[in-house]
């Protein structure tokens, strides 16, 4: 819901399609004109589980997602310190690993993980998943815990 924050580069390149003030919970593919090959999300105040099937459904099959975790926003208000900052590394892992579920359960298979190698705000750590939709179901368990695995989350 966030509005003119997209650098002017990427703002008026002609194969950017900006769709700024859409509530993702309630996305449709009929507000994009059709599912995107790309969805690309950094979203604050709100758990990418919560999201993460309009997301998948807003992508074309084989299409890619790359999402940003922010295990400030997946932990719980109840998890995190006064300061907002997800210190726990097995609270990290944790996150990351649900988010991961919830994307297997909307027809998503993990491609990448990476740590973001900026701070988010207030310094919390924050991680890259590389999603792609799948047209078939198979099991992504073993593979995903390979990534979980390859992860520094400290």
């Amino acid at each position: 819901m966030g509005h003119d924050q997209l650098v002017p580069e990427l703002r008026s390149d002609r194969r950017v399609h900006v769709h700024e003030g859409l509530n993702v919970r309630y996305l449709d593919t009929t507000d994009l004109g059709g599912p995107a090959s790309l969805v690309v999300a950094d979203l604050s105040f709100i758990s990418l589980r919560l999201v993460m099937a309009p997301l998948a459904r807003a992508t074309e099959a084989g299409g890619d997602l790359v999402l940003m975790v922010k295990p400030q926003f997946e932990v719980g208000r109840e998890a995190l310190g006064r300061t907002g900052v997800v210190s726990s590394v097995e609270q990290r892992r944790r996150s990351v690993a649900d988010v991961l579920a919830s994307a297997g359960e909307a027809g998503l298979e993990c491609l990448g993980l990476a740590r973001s190698p900026l701070p988010g705000q207030d310094g919390n750590v924050e991680f890259f998943l590389w999603l792609r939709r799948i047209a078939h179901d198979h099991p992504q368990s073993a593979r995903n815990d390979a990534l979980l695995d390859s992860v520094d989350y400290s």
